[in-house]
Formats: C-alpha cells, structure tokens, sequence
C-alpha cells in the first residue's frame, strides 16, 4: 500500500529519486540520524497530496509523548521551544506563507546547540535539541536568511500531484 501511495504523490520524472529520498530520512528519522546530521526533512507541494498522511504515519511511529508539533517560527520563543526538550520527532502540519523562520533559532534548535526554554511556572533550562524535524508547506518557507548554514539542512521532497476532493477517503488513516 505504502508503494502505490508514495509513486501516486510523487508521480514524474525523479519519483524514483523522491521515494528513495522518503525511505532514507524514515531511516534517519528511526534512529536519530537527523539532528546528529543537521537535517530537516520539509514535505513540499500542493493540498491533498498525501503529506498529511505520511506525517500522521510518522507520527504513528513513535509514543505519544516523544512527539511534538512546534513550529519553527516559534523557536525564538522559550515556552515554544521548551516543547523540542527529549522529543524525538517534531512534525508541523504547515508552515506559515507570512511568517518567517527566525534564522538564529532555526540554527541553534536544528544544529545541536544548547538552547533555553522554560515551561510556564517553572525556571529555564537547557537543553540539546535531539528531535528530528518534519514540517509541510503548500509553499517555500519564508526568511530572511541566505546562508548556506541555513538552506544545506533542507531535504525537500516535492508533492507535485493532487487527489481529486470527491477521490479523498477521510477514513484511510
């Protein structure tokens, strides 16, 4: 089933390529590679195109509580950021079009440096950021970043084909 899905969602002339690249950051993902590395898996291309599905199967992967969801525009926030500490997985299920990523909060919670949140009540801490990173996009992510320390951490894979609204089953997951 996983097969069908992945050539049906990147269908075109590097599907081959796009699938290999899926299996590689799954592996990645499952055994901590991505932070260690310095990656970020981003699943890019248009609405009803399957990269809800295979975050929510990512997300299925790991228990509930080593599980995140916060966006990287909110890094720069101590509360948001908090929320990275002992995850290890942080899946976004869109990034902002308006919103930019804050360059310095992007690189230090992707690039293994100490970070300091604190949860609300509670005494900063500090902490290594140990989660790999999923987010999805209809678009490019804004910022205001041209460094290469920023956009070599990217693997974007490009959902190119849409399912028909009347064709989406909302019971498949």
């Amino acid at each position: 089933y996983m097969t069908g899905l992945l050539e049906q969602a990147f269908a075109g002339a590097h599907c081959a390529d796009q699938i290999d690249l899926w299996w590689q950051a799954i592996g990645a993902i499952l055994f901590g590679l991505m932070p260690k590395h310095q990656l970020v898996l981003l699943l890019l291309g248009r609405e009803r195109s399957g990269k809800s599905l295979l975050q929510r199967v990512l997300e299925r992967l790991f228990p509930a509580d080593a599980v995140a969801a916060v966006s990287p525009a909110s890094w720069g926030h101590e509360y948001h950021v908090a929320a990275l500490a002992n995850k290890r997985i942080n899946i976004v299920g869109e990034l902002s079009a308006d919103q930019p990523l804050p360059e310095a909060g992007f690189k230090n919670a992707t690039g293994g440096n100490l970070l300091t949140g604190r949860h609300p009540t509670h005494r900063p801490f500090t902490f290594r950021c140990t989660a790999s990173h999923v987010f999805a996009s209809n678009v490019t992510p804004h910022t205001a970043d041209r460094s290469d320390a920023f956009y070599r951490r990217w693997r974007v894979l490009r959902f190119a084909n849409t399912v028909a609204a009347d064709r989406v089953d909302p019971y498949l997951f």
